[in-house]
């Protein structure tokens, strides 16, 4: 099995305010990777959706940290569970 983990800019929603982000291509990296792997016969867990679902999706990652928070490691756990 593999989980793949976004980059913190692509879940959180304040990462728009950054200038020239290349949103769409990291969106497509992302993606791309998850088919990569898809493809290749392994069960994928994309983690992106459940990160952007959360009520603060900002709170999926510790506060300027790129590691995960306790509420963004439940709703991974409960993911791979």
């Amino acid at each position: 099995m593999a989980v793949v983990l976004p980059s913190r800019a692509l879940v959180t929603p304040a990462s728009r305010a950054i200038a020239d982000y290349p949103r769409t291509r990291a969106e497509q990296s992302h993606a791309g990777l998850v088919e990569f792997i898809r493809h290749h016969g392994l069960e994928t867990i994309d983690a992106l959706p459940a990160g952007r679902e959360m009520v603060a999706p900002d709170l999926f990652f510790r506060m300027r940290d790129i590691h995960l928070s306790h509420a963004g490691a439940r709703r991974l756990t409960g993911l791979v569970a």
